[in-house]
């Protein structure tokens, strides 16, 4: 495999997690629970980041890992605060379509590649 294709292959793959990362925050961003009292944990759901590593050559890295803080307060029923799990809906999609863009664009790359290449081989030939 090329570098172009190392690197265009990489692209897809770390666009794929940000794509699922965003889209499991979306599911649920409901899935809250009480506030925790002091000094307890949050039992909620916690959103998650992808964050990105560049490798020289090979293209990028994906990773995952929580969001901090795990949740926000939010006015629950009869007065009394929630805990919900700190995603913003608004980014969670821009980042959604974000992700697409850069899984096409890394595609492009990848097709263009190949036809570069058919192209030499018609040429040699």
């Amino acid at each position: 495999m090329s570098d172009i294709s190392s690197i265009a292959a990489s692209g897809m793959k770390a666009a794929s997690i940000k794509a699922a990362v965003e889209a499991t925050n979306i599911v649920n961003i409901r899935s809250g629970a009480a506030m925790p009292e002091p000094g307890k944990s949050y039992d909620g759901y916690v959103a998650q980041e992808a964050v990105f590593t560049s490798q020289p050559g090979s293209g990028v890295v994906a990773g995952v890992r929580p969001v901090t803080p795990a949740f926000v307060a939010t006015p629950g029923a009869g007065g009394v605060a929630q805990a919900a799990p700190n995603v913003d809906l608004a980014s969670s999609i821009l980042s959604l379509k974000t992700a697409e863009t850069a899984y096409k664009a890394s595609a492009s790359l990848l097709d263009s590649e190949r036809e570069q290449d058919r192209t030499l081989l018609d040429t040699v030939a």
